[in-house]
């Protein structure tokens, strides 16, 4: 189980749940960690419905997690991971949104998804993809 303390879970915020960000909750979540999702619109309704899901060797992986619009809603959080397209940055930070969970940020490069999903898999499994 990812711990900050020996009493009590990781707690991480995903601010955007794309494709990367999902992947990430889920992963996250299955290993123990307190996962909480900034989504907007059917996003949002979506993962308050049906949880995040992954698809991992043919099968389903599926956890719940705390979705909200509003970061204000949300206790501190030891990480947050920023992971939404850069023209979108803008709609997340100017008006101090981050600043309000406290947590240590972590922007996720979008470059390159493919190249950048690799490494992030490598991170957070400890198993290299082909």
């Amino acid at each position: 189980m990812l711990t900050m303390t020996k009493s009590r879970p990781l707690k991480v915020c995903i601010y955007g749940a794309g494709a990367i960000g999902r992947t990430m909750g889920v992963l996250l979540a299955l290993a123990g960690a307190e996962v909480s999702v900034i989504a907007h619109d059917a996003t949002l309704a979506a993962i308050k419905n049906d949880g995040l899901q992954l698809m991992k060797d043919g099968k389903a992986q599926r956890v719940h997690v705390r979705a909200t619009d509003d970061p204000s809603q949300l206790e501190p959080q030891d990480y947050v991971i920023v992971s939404v397209k850069t023209p979108s940055l803008e709609d997340v930070g100017p008006d101090g949104r981050l600043r309000r969970l406290h947590g240590l940020l972590c922007r996720c490069a979008r470059k390159n998804p493919a190249q950048w999903w690799k490494q992030a898999h490598y991170w957070l499994c400890g198993q290299q993809l082909g």
